[in-house]
């Protein structure tokens, strides 16, 4: 009997050693994940999958049971996802010469997909292999189509101011025109004027030259940019661009009408405006000897058909104060005017003419202040020096820049 009985185990314990009494294989040895020709290896542990063997009592044998560490496989396939990504190009337009636009082609970017790809992971935890990594297409803001159907037709306006040649203002009109030139403005978009030609700083090229501060002409950085803003705002007003911000100079300047010119200032005062044109819109600035030029490009049937005129009324011509002094080195009776520019109170309206009917759009009402002058008057007493002349007052010729 115990024979028998020996036997019989004898069997059993064969047939379980043989078949492993239903217990699984060994886990997974690893992962490969493949995205188009490349691929990327790794073992369960570096992507945060651990097992645990549970038994299953006695004769049963046990099973594996994979234990997920979510927090490490994010951050590992947030790592791999760096290397897959590719952010979307948008299509870009450059106004190259004679008018001409040459558009640069977008393209479509891609990113992984964490949250199918934690998933594919997951259910493989077990057996592993090979892993096919999700990845989405990313489009672009603007495609190559995109560009192509709303390409600038041609010139919407032009406007021109001239300047005096002053070493350092004409640099700082120089560099800030560049700035601006050639920039592309997408349907609906705001540009800052601000944003795009940045801080006035001597690291940046810019130089000291005479700027508008409280009503007065003091030295300051930048002097000469306003002239650069002012003449865009005119361009921009000709092409009936909606303008978003723009703020008068506290007294006039010598290159615009009351009414016409657009100070900015850091931080503080800028030039934006709208493309309300329903195309783009590209922006060409150019110097010919002193006489600073944009062209505004876009969408022709913006302006089709419309005759656009800008108008100022002014309300009130404001006198200067001038102080009256004796100089005695002057001949008697003989009179010097030093400074003195007139005040003036004005309303400035954009006249658009279509199909015989007219409208006209209130732009702004604005007030200059008049910058006191001084009188000399000769008393005529031989042998005085002459009075020096009263500098804190700006001579008419002086170019007039607001703070830039």
């Amino acid at each position: 009997m115990r024979a028998v009985l020996f036997v019989v185990f004898s069997v059993f314990f064969s047939f379980v050693l043989l078949t492993g009494c239903n217990n699984p294989l060994e886990p997974s040895a690893g992962f490969v994940l493949i995205s188009q020709e490349k691929s990327w290896t790794f073992s369960p542990g570096e992507v945060g999958i651990s097992y645990k063997k549970n038994s299953q009592g006695f004769l049963r044998g046990y099973s594996w049971e994979a234990v997920i560490d979510h927090n490490k496989m994010n951050q590992i396939l947030v790592r791999l996802s760096q290397e897959i990504d590719v952010l979307p190009a948008s299509a870009t337009l450059e106004l190259g010469e004679e008018g001409k636009f040459t558009i640069h082609p977008s393209a479509d970017g891609k990113r992984v997909n964490l949250h199918a790809l934690k998933e594919l992971l997951e259910e493989k935890a077990l057996t592993g292999g090979s892993v096919e990594i999700p990845v989405k297409k990313i489009l672009p803001d603007v495609s190559t189509a995109d560009l192509e159907a709303l390409l600038p037709k041609g010139l919407l306006s032009t406007f021109a101011t001239e300047f005096t040649k002053i070493e350092g203002r004409t640099e700082n009109i120089r560099l800030s025109s560049e700035a601006v030139n050639g920039m592309v403005i997408a349907p609906g978009e705001t540009f800052s004027f601000n944003e795009t030609v940045g801080r006035r700083e001597v690291e940046r090229g810019y130089k000291p030259a005479a700027v508008i501060s409280g009503g007065r002409f003091s030295a300051g950085l930048g002097g000469g940019v306003c002239q650069v803003s002012s003449t865009l705002y005119n361009a921009l007003l000709l092409a009936d661009i909606e303008i978003v911000e723009r703020w008068p100079h506290s007294i006039k300047v010598p290159y615009l009408p009351a009414g016409r010119d657009a100070t900015v200032s850091w931080d503080i005062q800028d030039l934006k405006f709208k493309n309300n044109t329903g195309g783009y819109l590209v922006i060409n600035s150019s110097i010919e000897g002193q006489k600073l030029t944009f062209s505004i490009y876009g969408n022709t049937d913006h302006t089709a058909g419309k005759r656009i005129e800008v108008k100022t009324e002014v309300h009130q011509v404001i006198e200067p104060p001038m102080k009256t002094v004796q100089d005695p080195g002057l001949p008697p009776g003989k009179k010097v005017v030093e400074g003195g520019q007139k005040g003036y109170k004005t309303s400035t309206y954009l006249v658009i003419t279509k199909d015989g009917e007219k409208e006209e759009r209130k732009l702004s009402q604005d007030y200059y202040r008049p910058v006191a002058g001084q009188v000399r008057i000769g008393s005529g007493q031989q042998g005085s020096a002459p009075l020096e002349a009263k500098r804190d007052h700006p001579e008419t010729s002086v170019p007039e820049e607001g703070a830039g």
